[in-house]
């Protein structure tokens, strides 16, 4: 498109060929967002541009204001949306789809991990309280010879009864509170555990230090209670921990069972027990032993101690020999 006459089809063209170049000028200019630098053609550029303000001067001799106006148009707005101005920025559209991935991201993922550091903390709870507790049964037996001799006369059914070993325990523990000897109401509104209004004809109750519930029961003054083999064939009574009064107790949750034996302190569900870990801590099973007990999920303790975790909520294979944690 040199010097001369040129049709007006050519000069439209060259018109839009300048546009054109605009575009690929932006491109391979400097881009911030990505780091790439591209050099700008500066001949080309400069050839081109000479032609088109050629093109540009006889289209304004020739008032083609029309076609002028209408690129001039186009190319505002191409300028408005061009990376150039831009400068690779986020949209609305690409942020609030941003967020709502992460949201969903989120819902996923937070749960499980505040449920596996809640079950981290709880296993670290049960582990403190059976050390205290067989320390502290040691030191009482020490003091008071075995459970069968600390002078109780009366059956399970008697405050009596859970009084004197509550009593005989306490000194050797750490407390914050002290409920033993209260009233059924008074021990509730002192040493509460949500949802969960004993009889003191059932029970003693404490508060350790660190938060925690601890009830006393006396099943056997005599510890005959044959619970399996070792320890458990002379059980006396059980303690309950509560790991978290103040949520809605559950076994093998925030709810955990001892046995007090003879000569120590037994958790519940070794192997070998009368109430075994696969059907009275299986979640599908709901009253594994009814002779015993109405609820389950109750002989979880030992493996919460010895295996560290509370898998037994997350799988159903679990097993003392072959699986002690789900995959």
């Amino acid at each position: 498109m040199g010097g001369g006459k040129e049709p007006l089809v050519a000069r439209i063209l060259g018109l839009f060929d300048l546009m054109n170049l605009f575009r690929f000028t932006v491109h391979n200019v400097t881009c911030h967002c990505e780091g790439v630098k591209r050099p700008l053609q500066s001949a080309l550029l400069l050839q081109v541009v000479r032609r088109n303000l050629k093109i540009l001067m006889r289209l304004l001799r020739r008032k083609m204001l029309l076609v002028m106006t209408v690129n001039f148009a186009r190319f505002l707005r191409f300028v408005k949306y061009s990376n150039l101005i831009k400068k690779c920025a986020f949209t609305l559209a690409e942020v609030l789809i941003t967020l709502g991935i992460i949201g969903v991201v989120a819902a996923i993922t937070i749960p499980a991990l505040i449920q596996k550091q809640y079950e981290k903390e709880t296993v670290a709870k049960v582990k403190k309280a059976y050390s205290e507790l067989s320390q502290a049964y040691l030191m009482a037996k020490n003091e008071f010879g075995t459970f069968d001799q600390w002078g109780i006369t009366t059956n399970m059914s008697s405050a009596e009864s859970h009084i004197i070993f509550g009593n005989n325990m306490k000194k050797y523990m750490k407390l914050s509170k002290d409920c033993i000897g209260m009233s059924s109401t008074n021990m509730n509104n002192n040493c509460p555990i949500k949802n969960f209004n004993a009889s003191n004809s059932n029970y003693s109750r404490v508060v350790l230090n660190n938060g925690n519930v601890i009830s006393f029961r006396m099943y056997y003054n005599n510890c005959s209670g044959n619970f399996g083999k070792g320890l458990l064939r002379n059980t006396c009574g059980a303690i309950i921990l509560y790991t978290s009064p103040n949520k809605q107790s559950k076994g093998g949750k925030n709810k955990f069972l001892f046995f007090i034996t003879k000569e120590g302190i037994v958790p519940a569900g070794v192997q070998n027990a009368m109430h075994e870990f696969n059907k009275a801590c299986n979640k599908n099973i709901a009253t594994p032993y009814p002779d015993f007990s109405k609820g389950n999920m109750y002989a979880c303790t030992a493996w919460v101690i010895y295996n560290e975790n509370m898998d037994y909520w997350h799988c159903d294979n679990l097993d003392w020999n072959t699986k002690t944690k789900c995959d």
